[in-house]
């Protein structure tokens, strides 16, 4: 393996731009333009597992006249429907015992927000333990080079566990391929960056 530390400094503007793409595209004011960039996060999320020794089959590349209409239809069903097919986007709505909001996830996240200047804006004040505002919040990590173990804890203690239930869920509830596309690579290309970011502590 080549030097972590090198290849987390090489790819630095790629990961920001990573965790960005992945936090805009599960935001509750999220855009399609920025899906024309999912098959290079592919390829990114596919070097670090590679540099790390993680296995993991690569998605088919995405067509490039993606069913917008379609995606949004799907996307509204899965995560702003009713009942329990509903996926929640935040820590709090999964962990907590009673699966309420803004609890002690939001708390814990609200603080190490706090210590690293990170705010949130008030339209998304009571989603700060979601899998989105979480997303941004380590892009501006990334960006910030902050150090290695500060990222890595965040991704121990949130992140991961966050998109690993959303991703599986999102897999036993649609068919459409860009969610589908997604939820196969987030969870890989967290794992990838934990592992980087704790060979640099090491």
């Amino acid at each position: 393996m080549t030097n972590p530390q090198k290849t987390l400094d090489e790819l630095r503007e790629a990961r920001a731009r990573t965790y960005l793409f992945f936090g805009g595209f599960f935001d509750q004011n999220r855009k399609n333009d920025s899906l024309s960039l999912l098959n290079a996060v592919m390829q990114l999320t596919e070097e670090e597992a590679k540099e790390v020794g993680l296995a993991w089959e690569k998605p088919a590349d995405l067509p490039a006249n993606i069913n917008t209409q379609q995606l949004e239809v799907e996307f509204s069903k899965l995560f702003y429907g009713v009942g329990k097919e509903t996926i929640p986007l935040s820590e709090s709505a999964h962990f907590d015992e009673h699966h309420l909001l803004c609890q002690k996830a939001y708390a814990s996240v609200k603080n190490v927000y706090r210590a690293k200047g990170f705010s949130v804006e008030d339209s998304y004040e009571m989603q700060a333990d979601s899998i989105s505002v979480e997303l941004a919040f380590v892009s501006l990590l990334v960006e910030q080079k902050a150090v290695a173990g500060e990222v890595a804890n965040f991704l121990n203690e949130h992140l991961i566990p966050l998109a690993n239930i959303v991703c599986q869920s999102i897999l036993t509830r649609t068919d459409n391929q860009v969610l589908l596309t997604v939820a196969k690579t987030l969870p890989t290309y967290l794992r990838a960056e934990k592992k980087l970011l704790e060979l640099c502590k090491n």
